[in-house]
């Protein structure tokens, strides 16, 4: 997953055709776009949900909660969100970890620190030079969910062959009902029925900003 600020040319036919080939047959329909006016009409809807959910207290505390910060946090408990995960590094790093960011309930959902967040969604969201949305049809079940994953998957496997970045931004499709009513704007701009789920959203572009985030051991999950 690479968040960093995208930059170049957009994602092209060819590119999108290609990846298409690497895939090879998925489950669902994965709608690509890379036509600049259809995304004009489309990333205000992704930052204006990501607003929405770092004003909303319940979500913005979950981030709080799973957000690590010190290089031993992040390297002993081995999830969660990172600024290096977030595209930050050198300069901007260390003042963001010296003089910014604070774990702190008051500090964390103070005005200033949720407009810095939003900043940087903003920086990020406005970099797109595609987008890929993976719908579905019918039933939204846990059935769905998981071959929506394997979808997921193939996708973010061409893209890293192609060294293509990827971000996935679901904010505008969560199951909540202040999200809901960026669920419909979008159903409404792209043109999908009603019983057409988005089940993900992830914005394409190009970026040399390498991290690779500490995840824990497959065995740490087994009970």
């Amino acid at each position: 997953m690479n968040r960093s600020v995208y930059s170049g040319d957009f994602i092209s036919k060819e590119e999108i055709e290609d990846l298409k080939m690497l895939m090879g047959p998925t489950k669902h329909k994965l709608l690509f776009i890379n036509d600049p006016k259809q995304l004009e009409s489309i990333l205000p809807i992704l930052d204006s949900a990501f607003s929405m959910e770092t004003n909303r207290t319940e979500s913005n505390e979950l981030n709080r909660k799973w957000f690590r910060i010190s290089k031993q946090d992040i390297y002993q408990k081995r999830d969660g969100l990172t600024l290096e995960g977030n595209g930050l590094s050198g300069m901007k790093l260390w003042l963001a970890k010296t003089f910014f960011v604070d774990l702190s309930k008051d500090k964390w959902h103070s005005v200033s620190a949720k407009e810095a967040g939003i900043q940087m969604f903003q920086n990020q969201v406005y970099s797109s030079k595609a987008l890929v949305l993976l719908t579905t049809e019918g039933a939204d079940d846990e059935r769905t969910w998981i071959e929506t994953g394997r979808d997921f998957m193939r996708i973010s496997l061409a893209c890293a062959v192609r060294k293509i970045a990827f971000h996935t931004m679901n904010q505008a499709v969560e199951d909540y009902p202040e999200s809901r009513e960026f669920t419909k704007q979008l159903k409404t701009i792209l043109g999908l029925k009603s019983k057409e789920q988005i089940q993900l959203i992830a914005r394409m572009g190009r970026s040399s900003y390498e991290y690779d985030a500490p995840r824990r051991e497959l065995e740490s999950f087994l009970i």
